[in-house]
């Protein structure tokens, strides 16, 4: 009587389905990048501030209110608020326009090599990011520093990346009954994150200051990059191409 084999297929425990999923880096991702925008909004403000002589305290707004300024104050504020939208915009254009050239060349990439490297590198840019920031806080650098992170996490896609890659890490992981339940949780990962994250950001700054408050965000990016390079798995398997030849040649499919 021929041995019959039965083949079992056990699925892994929930904790570790629940670890080695594409949400939980996510969350930690979406949780700091929401809390170092607010973060490092308030201190471009104070370091204009300081440098026009310009009265501004976070935790005690009445020092710096228009009612209560005096027309060379009111000058000096106008300057430091001119000078904020400036950088502010110098930002924006950091973080968005590199990550939209960039987006073109990953998705196809992503299709080659697996979504994990394409996690993976958007949450090392953020990481670049966020060690930029502490750095010039920490030590008074020039804001021109927060601009060359804000470059580095562009190129490693932002958030328009991740959100890419991560929404077809689900696409590639589940089945069609149980696909729009995951892009639920991924949509309900960004909004928790980001109520949290908005919540404690001005708590933070004005009971622990800068420094202290931008811990929390680089810890949040580092936990995010741990969950990502050691616990989450590839979601394609099989032969994968040399690197820079599946970057660019599908290239031109965009178009």
């Amino acid at each position: 009587m021929a041995d019959s084999k039965i083949e079992i297929n056990e699925k892994p425990p929930v904790l570790w389905r629940f670890l080695s999923s594409a949400e939980l880096p996510f969350f930690f991702y979406v949780f700091g990048l929401m809390m170092h925008m607010p973060i490092l909004h308030q201190y471009a403000y104070l370091r204009f501030s300081i440098q026009e002589n310009f009265p501004y305290n976070f935790g005690a707004h009445q020092t710096s209110c228009g009612d209560n300024l005096n027309k060379t104050l009111k000058a000096l504020q106008e300057k430091v608020q001119e000078q904020s939208a400036h950088f502010q915009i110098a930002l924006s254009l950091c973080n968005t326009l590199p990550s939209i050239f960039v987006c073109l060349i990953y998705g196809s990439w992503s299709d080659r090599v697996g979504r994990k490297p394409l996690i993976v590198l958007g949450m090392c840019g953020a990481l670049l990011d966020t060690v930029c920031v502490f750095f010039t806080i920490l030590f008074d650098l020039p804001l021109f520093f927060i601009l060359v992170g804000s470059f580095l996490n562009s190129i490693g896609g932002y958030l328009t990346g991740l959100l890419l890659a991560v929404m077809a890490y689900i696409a590639d992981t589940t089945e069609e009954r149980d696909r729009a339940l995951r892009l639920g949780v991924v949509e309900a990962v960004v909004f928790l994150g980001s109520m949290v994250s908005r919540f404690m950001s001005g708590y933070l700054i004005k009971s622990y200051g800068f420094k202290n408050s931008y811990i929390v965000v680089v810890s949040s990016i580092g936990t995010a990059c741990f969950c990502s390079c050691c616990l989450m798995k590839e979601s394609l398997e099989g032969k994968k191409p040399s690197l820079l030849k599946s970057m660019f040649s599908k290239v031109w499919m965009p178009f």
